[in-house]
């Protein structure tokens, strides 16, 4: 028996459709990928997100990641970096895999670089940062409760291989 708000308004048809979608909305989310995405746009910021970031993931037994690549240009919408462009679509995928159904979650903490700031700059907050120590562009990290755990950096970021190594074991 079907329960049919305004009933004589709503045909049978029409409502195990509203149901269905109703249904498939509620398994989407549910399935859905667990990735958080948390942007630090000024390197003064840095810090207080990685600390507040690692206190919810421990509390939530999900893995946390840093990633840093070159700012986008406004008016193109890429990177500045080239490698960084050609390392995004392999990260993006392997991400949302990483939080696909099953997994407690992922955290990246992206970290765009300024080229004028970064470039030939030796003493960029990232580059003397204690522990990220950040080399080249784009390098992707991961990161545990007593720091760095593991890395891609630079054409590592291209291989599909050593990106699924790092994020999903």
């Amino acid at each position: 028996m079907y329960f049919l708000p305004n009933s004589e308004h709503i045909n049978k048809q029409r409502y195990t459709a509203y149901l269905f979608h109703i249904i498939f909305i509620i398994v989407y989310n549910f399935t859905m990928s667990k990735l958080t995405r948390v942007i630090v746009t000024n390197t003064a910021e840095f810090e207080n997100t990685l600390k507040t970031q690692m206190s919810i993931v421990k509390e939530q037994g999900q893995k946390l990641f840093l990633l840093f690549t070159g700012e986008n240009d406004s008016t193109t919408g890429k990177s500045w970096c080239g490698d960084c462009v050609d390392a995004k679509p392999i990260l993006d995928s392997i991400f949302q895999e990483g939080a696909g159904a099953g997994s407690k979650g992922i955290v990246l903490i992206e970290c765009p670089l300024v080229r004028n700031d970064y470039k030939g700059n030796p003493s960029h907050p990232y580059r003397t940062h204690p522990q990220v120590k950040l080399q080249k562009i784009p390098t992707l990290m991961r990161w545990g409760t007593k720091g760095k755990t593991g890395e891609c950096i630079e054409d590592e970021c291209k291989d599909a291989e050593l990106v699924k190594e790092l994020v999903l074991n």
